[in-house]
């Protein structure tokens, strides 16, 4: 029995362990169009220079077509008319959105599971950098209505993504930008950060659209709720699978010596 009792320990850790991590919410199929509204930046993550990007919305085409990857994804499918592009933010620097020549494989995601890429296909943002982001679309999503505004929320989703600092401003720390066309809209983007300190949790439906070779993409879901956070964050999560695994092996060791 004592046995026995090692093996349920083990396998309980790791089944919870395992639900903590990340769930598809369905999968999608998308193309990627034009970058528009935007401005043009110059960005920086750490010591890199990533040269001039373009800084605003891309828009998003959903494949609807029965039988195709697209059948799940909380609704998402639903956005719009198979035809249309709606508007989505990218959440990395690093990767490049996919092209509108074909459809291309997406999962979507809670936050906190993104942003993946090739090095890191679980996601790194953590539970007060989703919950920040959250507030970010909730009050600002709506006030973007030109190049200039379309530049400082999108570059205002990029500092919370990326940056390490706990601090947000995008004159220092890991993630810097500095404009190249437009003007103010660093500062603009700086002033929304610095308010969302004394802003309460915002309940808005905000997914993530991820894939290990394309850039991801934030995007607000009509009618979803943001869930709670996750119920094992992510330190405990590999605490228990180091518990689960240390119990397995302290059996298998007390059964070669019996």
């Amino acid at each position: 029995m004592e046995g026995r009792n090692w093996i349920f320990a083990g396998l309980l850790c790791l089944s919870l362990a395992s639900s903590a991590m990340a769930t598809s919410l369905g999968g999608v199929q998308l193309k990627s169009g034009d970058v528009y509204p935007r401005q043009i930046g110059r960005v920086y993550l750490g010591s890199t220079n990533l040269g001039q990007v373009y800084v605003g919305p891309n828009s998003l085409q959903f494949n609807a077509a029965p039988g195709t990857y697209s059948g799940q994804g909380e609704g998402l499918i639903d956005l719009d008319a198979p035809t249309a592009w709606t508007p989505a933010w990218c959440i990395e620097v690093v990767q490049h959105a996919p092209g509108k020549a074909r459809w291309y494989d997406y999962e979507l995601h809670q936050l906190w599971d993104a942003p993946v890429d090739s090095g890191n296909t679980v996601g790194g943002m953590s539970e007060q950098q989703a919950q920040d982001l959250s507030k970010l679309f909730g009050l600002y999503a709506t006030a973007v209505s030109d190049a200039n505004t379309a530049a400082a929320f999108q570059a205002a989703v990029w500092e919370i993504v990326h940056e390490t600092s706990g601090t947000w401003g995008l004159g220092g720390g890991q993630f810097r930008v500095s404009a190249v066309t437009g003007s103010g809209w660093v500062g603009l983007a700086d002033s929304w950060l610095n308010s969302l300190a004394g802003v309460s949790y915002v309940d808005i439906g905000l997914r993530a659209l991820v894939s290990p070779v394309h850039q991801d993409f934030a995007l607000v879901v009509p009618g979803l709720p943001l869930p709670p956070p996750p119920v094992m964050p992510e330190p405990l999560t590999v605490a228990g699978v180091m518990l689960g695994c240390s119990s397995l092996i302290g059996y298998v060791r007390r059964r070669r010596r019996v």
